[in-house]
């Protein structure tokens, strides 16, 4: 989700990974557009990468997570409306992780 496009990562080296070719380039410009299946082409992309030590990033990921965790849907009290996330949870649960869901923003 970009927001206002004028202001979306004005800065920022765009890379775009879509099945679609016509979704590319369709919002934002980007910088890398890669298209094929996402499976595939991280499988092809992950030995470019370095191997560096990750721990310190894991531990400012997790500190956010704790942070909005009190904030998740996922955590809210039960008020009988159907929500999303809970639906997806349920999902989950119910098929052991094994479903695979997918969402789409537009």
């Amino acid at each position: 989700v970009t927001g206002t496009l004028k202001t979306y990562a004005p800065r920022a080296k765009k890379i775009h990974i879509e099945i679609d070719p016509s979704e590319i380039h369709k919002n934002v410009f980007v910088d890398v557009p890669l298209v094929g299946d996402l499976k595939t082409v991280l499988r092809d992309l992950i030995p470019l990468v370095d191997e560096y030590d990750h721990e310190e990033w894991k531990q400012e990921i997790n500190a956010w997570k704790d942070e909005v965790d009190s904030r998740s849907i996922m955590n809210w009290e039960e008020d009988g409306k159907l929500y999303v996330a809970h639906l997806i949870a349920d999902i989950w649960k119910a098929t052991g992780g094994g479903a695979i869901v997918t969402t789409d923003v537009g």
